[in-house]
């Protein structure tokens, strides 16, 4: 959803960058299973690697966080709704909010 790879999102929460989401236990064994991730624990994992540069760092210390949805996008995503695009002078699409019907 957020356009990561797994190990990205697991990095990220082994160094303790972003908290560890609820998971689930093997009955078997006690072991952690799998994390189950809620609306803001999503949201939280995009405004970290927001904030984040993807890939070796740059000179000029800027980050480049490209290919990422934006908030409205993610929540779309989470609800299953749809998002409005409208084209902007330059002629890149724009997501833009849209009332439910």
């Amino acid at each position: 959803m957020v356009n990561r790879t797994r190990e990205s999102v697991q990095l990220a929460v082994q160094r303790g960058d972003i908290p560890e989401p609820p998971h689930s236990y093997s009955l078997n064994t006690g072991r952690k299973k799998e994390h189950w991730w809620n609306e803001e624990a999503l949201l939280g994992l995009l405004d970290y690697f927001a904030s984040v540069h993807r890939g070796r760092p740059r000179r000029d210390g800027e980050s480049t966080a490209w290919n990422l949805p934006t908030p409205r996008e993610l929540r779309a995503l989470i609800h299953d709704e749809d998002v409005l695009y409208v084209k902007n002078k330059d002629g890149q699409f724009v997501p833009t909010w849209r009332a439910r019907e």
